[in-house]
């Protein structure tokens, strides 16, 4: 009887072929990623348009007033993270949340304006939400490191009443009232600074550029602003109008790449660095480089918190609008690597 060889692979041919598949996963892993990322971008501009939309519809039923709440009270600057109304409680309803931060003071009596009230960002934002012209979904970019999911709207074990939350459920008040921890939650973008200058009495009152006017050059919302200068692309001078010093940085969404903006007139465009303000300054502005040469030196000199001649320096807080040489700053903002607000 003639015996027949077994065929098969050799160790060699095992390997090669082991070799070819690595080569392989190698030449398409980055290239899954870089679609992964593109279809991550249109995500992001599809939420910020749905955004800028609701926006423009809540405009259509305020007197053309984008959302905002009262702005910050003399003397006080914006609240740059999470916060809910001074007399927030468990059991509120959208529509009281509502009354709460525009009217001040405890429910049934929206007396006077407390800081814990005013100058919020967060809370111009969670207005669309609380008035149903948009989900809370619409404010994670799928990009973003740290906002991994959308915020509640009703308080968990407590739908019945109709309980609402203050401000996108992230804070540590509404995290200990159901005794929940909501790791990830939260929103993933900034918008344009809403409020005028600080008042000498009252509330800061909204600035003409926080009204449906369709302006196509008008930054409303963005990828969230950078509180730090991660993922900054350091330069060895200053550029141009360059309110950053000497670091281009931008949003931590999408790895430093660039950031998604929404103009006046809902369209979205895709930035490579912040340098896209109404006359192209930063709207990341962080640092302050020159004082301002206009008559009002001494009340921006108060604003920043130092003295008249003293030099200015860096800080992690935006600098205001109508602050000399900037036209735009986005708030809130955020650390790119800590998650601090």
């Amino acid at each position: 009887m003639k015996r027949h060889a077994i065929s098969g692979f050799t160790l060699i041919e095992l390997l090669v072929v082991i070799s070819i598949i690595a080569i392989l996963i190698a030449i398409l892993l980055p290239a899954l990623a870089a679609a992964r990322q593109a279809a991550d971008k249109v995500v992001c501009a599809a939420n910020l348009r749905s955004n800028a939309q609701a926006m423009i519809t809540y405009a259509q039923e305020s007197n053309l007033q984008f959302p905002a709440t009262p702005g910050p009270l003399p003397g006080y600057l914006f609240d740059n993270f999470p916060g809910n109304p001074y007399y927030w409680y468990l059991g509120q309803t959208a529509n009281t949340v509502i009354k709460d931060w525009y009217g001040g003071g405890y429910p049934g009596s929206y007396g006077a304006l407390v800081a814990n009230d005013c100058g919020n960002p967060l809370a111009c934002m969670w207005l669309l939400v609380l008035d149903g012209h948009t989900v809370p979904q619409t404010f994670i970019c799928p990009s973003d490191p740290i906002a991994l999911a959308p915020s509640l709207l009703y308080i968990p074990k407590n739908p019945g009443a109709g309980g609402a939350y203050g401000n996108f459920c992230v804070t540590a008040t509404v995290a200990a009232t159901d005794g929940s921890i909501y790791t990830g939650v939260g929103e993933s973008y900034s918008i344009a600074y809403p409020w005028q200058t600080t008042p000498t009495t009252g509330a800061e009152p909204i600035g003409n550029w926080w009204m449906d006017n369709s302006l196509a050059n008008e930054p409303l919302m963005c990828d969230m602003a950078p509180a730090d200068k991660q993922n900054g692309i350091v330069t060895s001078t200053p550029l141009a109008d360059d309110s950053a010093g000497s670091v281009v940085f931008s949003c931590g969404n999408h790895d430093g790449t660039g950031e998604n903006v929404v103009f006046g007139d809902d369209h979205v465009v895709w930035e490579n660095n912040p340098y896209c303000g109404q006359h192209h300054d930063n709207i990341f502005t962080m640092d302050v480089i020159e004082p301002p040469t206009t008559d009002d030196q001494t009340l921006w000199y108060d604003q920043i918190g130092i003295g008249e001649g003293a030099t200015p320096y860096f800080t992690t807080t935006p600098a205001l609008p109508q602050q000399q040489p900037f036209d735009t700053v986005m708030v809130p903002v955020r650390n790119t690597t800590s998650a601090v607000w």
